[in-house]
């Protein structure tokens, strides 16, 4: 007897889900899914959840079907005590269309499942995407945020032409009538629609045409002072340029006296560790240990400064090279004019 009222009672409840929900459906645009429909207004949830899986799994929906699908299907599934199967349909629905929701006065089961749904969508973001305009006629697909990982192609719709499908999400030879883009899922079902007017304009291509060039014979305004103007002085010819860092004679000079200095550092500091070492040795009383460690850095500092020696002839005999085997710059020989306190003349300028 309380098996029957339990039945009868669950069925009222899964009677009065339905009805809520078939009120909210738009059966002159839903052709696909008067089935599930159907079987929900007689009351045969397990007839129903079998056509909504072979509706979805047959895809071809257009984005309000797929939500209703969804959301039909989580309805259903609550009724037959499927809670998280429920919650997983609901999430679906949410993140294709946030603005999807259950009609007012649903049943309190109903309206717990949809709004743990809802909670867990909302942290992971409804789906988006942009088109992005590419030069020379192309458009590029960019996905913001998937989190179920919906997005498995998309076409573009034209005028009286066949979708053209994308490759790696993107469009070439675009024409100027391409009314949307269309984001699918792997069963061809419609996820998102962006539009043309949402296109994100290409980036302007540079400007074959070169930048001016000044004219050295014509005058321009100064920053100090906009309304005087002064004539460019054009660059003379035959300016000595001065030689690169590395064929500067200071440059090898510097390293070579480097190299000289720690080579006599090191060379004394040898000849003073083996002046104590021989006496050391000659005294008898030095322990053998102490002979060995003097004779150890006398020889180590003596590497070092021989070291330093053949480096500080590399640099001089390469550095002579270098500084003689450059190119010689043109000199210019110039007379400026001299004025003193005391006398007026003329300077005679050269270089070397």
């Amino acid at each position: 007897m309380v098996t029957a009222r339990r039945q009868l009672l669950r069925a009222c409840i899964a009677t009065t889900i339905a009805a809520r929900l078939l009120a909210v459906s738009t059966p002159a645009t839903s052709a696909p899914l008067d089935e599930a429909r159907l079987a929900m207004k007689s009351v045969r949830y397990d007839q129903a959840q079998a056509a909504l899986a072979r509706l979805l799994e047959a895809g071809q929906l257009n984005r309000d079907d797929l939500v209703e699908a969804y959301m039909l299907s989580g309805a259903v599934a609550v009724v037959l005590g499927q809670r998280d199967q429920a919650e997983q349909f609901f999430q679906r629905a949410l993140i294709i269309n946030p603005e999807a929701a259950l009609p007012a006065g649903s049943a309190t089961k109903l309206t717990n499942a949809f709004a743990a749904a809802k909670t867990t969508a909302a942290t992971r973001g409804s789906l988006r995407a942009l088109v992005r305009g590419m030069p020379g006629a192309k458009l590029q697909v960019e996905v913001i945020n998937d989190p179920l990982h919906f997005i498995n192609n998309a076409v573009l719709q034209q005028p009286g032409k066949p979708d053209q499908p994308a490759v790696a999400l993107g469009f070439a030879n675009v024409t100027a009538d391409a009314t949307a883009v269309v984001l699918l899922d792997n069963r061809n079902n419609q996820l998102l629609r962006i539009n043309r007017a949402e296109f994100i304009a290409p980036p302007t291509e540079p400007s074959d045409v070169p930048p001016p060039t000044l004219d050295p014979t014509k005058v321009v305004p100064t920053e100090s002072n906009p309304n005087k103007v002064t004539t460019p002085t054009p660059p003379q010819a035959g300016t000595q340029q001065p030689a690169p860092l590395w064929r500067r004679w200071p440059v090898w000079a510097g390293g070579t006296g480097v190299a000289l200095t720690v080579g006599a550092a090191f060379g004394y500091l040898a000849g003073n560790n083996q002046d104590k070492r021989d006496k050391a040795a000659a005294s008898g009383t030095a322990f053998y240990d102490d002979v060995l460690s003097l004779d150890r850095s006398a020889k180590r500092d003596a590497t070092i400064a021989n070291v330093a020696f053949i480096s500080a002839g590399v640099l001089a005999v390469t550095g002579a090279i270098v500084v003689l085997t450059a190119p010689k710059s043109a000199r210019t020989t110039a007379l400026q004019p001299h004025i003193s306190n005391n006398s007026v003349g003329v300077v005679l300028v050269t270089g070397w």
